[in-house]
């Protein structure tokens, strides 16, 4: 058997620069590689590998292995966590760089070399660097388009956008002048949200992951009045019982949350 310890969903332990993915047997969500029995399992021999110990649907054990491409640096519960919902749900290869704000490791001169401002999230993929949510959430939904996450027709694309910057100018403003505040950009995504499933109709989309992303925050940082917050709280429950989001919370609640006021019950919160 592996060696990886394997959470309720997925868990990536950071040793020596090595990613290694582990899932358990109902997750699909690690695609893509290499299927290699499970006797090869073992250590890369460079850091750039990813390796899955998987069963597969007939019942076979093994690993999937691959070059990873992608790497994401995040803290958790940050805007981060929304690219990083994106990249589980996408399925590709990649890895990820926690930071710590409490050391102020986003200010050191080896991660200002890759983004100046000391922000996340960032991406690497390749020589292409790029910051903000929605910027990377956009990239990735047309990068692998397979996923789904961005719709095919440029008028529901340009509504995608529309929602993204609604989130990131009118909730996280909000989010960040109080309560009082909060509430009323709440009120207007609410709105905005009109009782359907998903921003976008009936499929998830990158702009419910930077949706969701807020909301989860704001929610487990201020008492809000949900029950005023239907739509919000039935598209935040959906959202939780989705394999890519409960995977992203489990591997940043092992890393440890370090965010000013959030209190988050479990990892299945």
């Amino acid at each position: 058997m592996s060696s990886c310890n394997v959470l309720s969903w997925f868990n990536i332990v950071w040793s020596f620069g090595v990613a290694r993915v582990c899932n358990a047997p109902d997750e699909e969500s690690v695609t893509g590689g290499m299927m290699i029995p499970e006797e090869r399992c073992g250590e890369p021999d460079a850091v750039d590998y990813w390796q899955a110990f998987v069963l597969s649907p007939d019942g076979k054990t093994g690993c999937r292995e691959g070059r990873i491409m992608l790497t994401l640096y995040l803290a958790p519960g940050s805007s981060s966590m929304a690219p990083h919902i994106a990249l589980h749900a996408i399925g590709a290869p990649f890895d990820i760089r926690p930071l710590s704000f409490a050391r102020q490791e986003q200010r050191e001169a080896a991660y200002l070399a890759i983004n100046p401002e000391g922000k996340v999230p960032t991406l690497v993929d390749g020589d292409l660097v790029l910051t903000e949510v929605a910027g990377i959430l956009f990239y990735l939904a047309k990068r692998f388009p397979e996923a789904g996450l961005l719709p095919d027709d440029v008028e529901a694309q340009a509504r995608a956008v529309s929602w993204m910057s609604f989130a990131a100018a009118t909730i996280h403003p909000g989010f960040m002048g109080g309560a009082e505040k909060a509430e009323a950009a709440l009120r207007q995504a609410e709105q905005r949200l009109n009782g359907r499933a998903f921003a976008m109709g009936e499929r998830m989309s990158i702009a419910d992951i930077h949706l969701f992303r807020l909301f989860w925050r704001i929610r487990n940082t201020i008492n809000l009045p949900l029950d005023a917050l239907p739509g919000l709280v039935a598209h935040h429950d959906r959202m939780m019982a989705l394999p890519c989001v409960r995977a992203t919370i489990a591997v940043e609640s092992e890393i440890g949350y370090e965010l000013r006021g959030l209190k988050v019950p479990t990892a299945s919160a």
